[in-house]
C-alpha cells in the first residue's frame, strides 16, 4: 500500500514540475531558431562546471551538423550553478535553470529530460535533437546526421534481458519519429529488469524496431589515471566521443578535475 500511495505522489509531483514554463525559469539564449534543420542538443548539467566547459568548447570545435546547444542545469548547489550560467554566458551558449525537483540520482535526471523534452525541445520543433550527459565530448569530427538520413535514432545502445533502448545520455534523434509517441526518460522496471533513463521509451521507440538494421557506435573503455574503478580511474569511448564518468560525482571518488582538464586540453 505505502509503494501504491509513493507512486501516485510522484505522479502528481511529476506533473506538477512539467508544467512550469521554461520562460517562469531563469534563462537566457533560448531564442527559437527559424530554421529548423538543425541539430538541437541538450545537456542536463549537475554541479560541475568543468565538464560543461570543456563540452561546450569540443562542440563547437568538432560537432559538424548545424547545431544549438543548451544546458539544462539541475544543479543542487547554487554556487555551481552561478559557475555553470557563467560558463553559458560567456560562450553564448544557451541555459535554463531547473527549480528544485522532488527527485534524487537518475530519477532526478529522467525528470528533468522530460521536462526538457516536453518545454524545450517539442516547442522548438528541430528536426533533430540530442542529448549527451554534461561529460561527454566529441574529440574527433563528429556528426549525427549522417546516421540519422538511414535511421531514426542514432546513440549508445544498452541491453538488458530481452529489451534494448538508447541510453539518454547519448542519443540523437529525428524528431518526426517520436511525433504522439508516449516518451519518458524516467528510469523503470518492466518485467523485472531494470532500465536506466531511456529505458522506459522500449514500449514506444524501441520495441518494434529490429536492432540489427540499424548502426551503433563502438564502445571501449581507456584509462584516466591508476586504479580499476571506472567511475574514478577511466573513460569510455563511444564512436568519436569520450565520456568521463561520473561528471556529478554521485559516487563518492577522489577529485579527478586535474586528470581530466590534462586528458580533454590534449583535444
Amino acid at each position: 500500500m505505502k509503494k501504491f500511495i509513493y507512486g501516485i505522489y510522484k505522479k502528481f509531483k511529476q506533473s506538477g514540475y512539467l508544467r512550469i514554463p521554461y520562460k517562469d525559469l531563469d534563462h537566457f539564449n533560448c531564442e527559437i531558431p527559424a530554421d529548423k534543420n538543425f541539430v538541437d542538443i541538450v545537456s542536463v548539467s549537475f554541479n560541475n562546471e568543468q565538464v560543461v566547459y570543456h563540452q561546450q568548447r569540443l562542440l563547437k570545435k568538432y560537432f559538424k551538423d548545424p547545431f544549438v546547444h543548451t544546458i539544462i542545469d539541475n544543479s543542487s548547489r547554487s554556487e555551481k550553478s552561478q559557475l555553470i550560467k557563467d560558463i553559458c554566458k560567456e560562450n553564448n551558449i544557451g541555459y535554463i535553470r531547473l527549480p528544485d525537483n522532488f527527485a534524487s540520482g537518475s530519477d532526478s535526471h529522467g525528470l528533468a529530460l522530460n521536462w526538457t523534452y516536453k518545454n524545450f525541445i517539442i516547442p522548438r520543433a528541430a528536426k533533430y535533437f540530442g542529448l549527451i550527459d554534461h561529460d561527454i565530448y566529441p574529440v574527433s569530427n563528429a556528426t549525427a546526421l549522417d546516421k540519422l538520413k538511414d535511421q531514426p535514432f542514432f546513440g549508445l545502445k544498452q541491453t538488458r534481458d530481452r529489451i534494448w533502448y538508447l541510453w539518454a545520455g547519448f542519443c540523437f534523434f529525428k524528431r518526426d519519429y517520436l511525433q504522439n509517441k508516449k516518451i519518458d526518460f524516467m528510469p523503470c522496471n518492466i518485467n523485472g529488469v531494470y532500465l536506466d533513463t531511456g529505458g522506459a521509451n522500449w514500449e514506444s521507440l524501441y520495441k518494434n524496431v529490429n536492432p540489427g538494421n540499424l548502426l551503433f557506435p563502438q564502445q571501449t573503455y581507456g584509462k584516466l589515471r591508476e586504479g580499476e574503478i571506472a567511475q574514478s580511474d577511466m573513460v569510455e569511448y563511444i564512436g568519436d566521443w569520450v565520456h568521463s564518468f561520473n561528471g556529478s560525482y554521485w559516487m563518492e571518488v577522489q577529485a579527478k578535475e586535474n586528470e581530466l582538464n590534462v586528458f580533454l586540453n590534449k583535444y
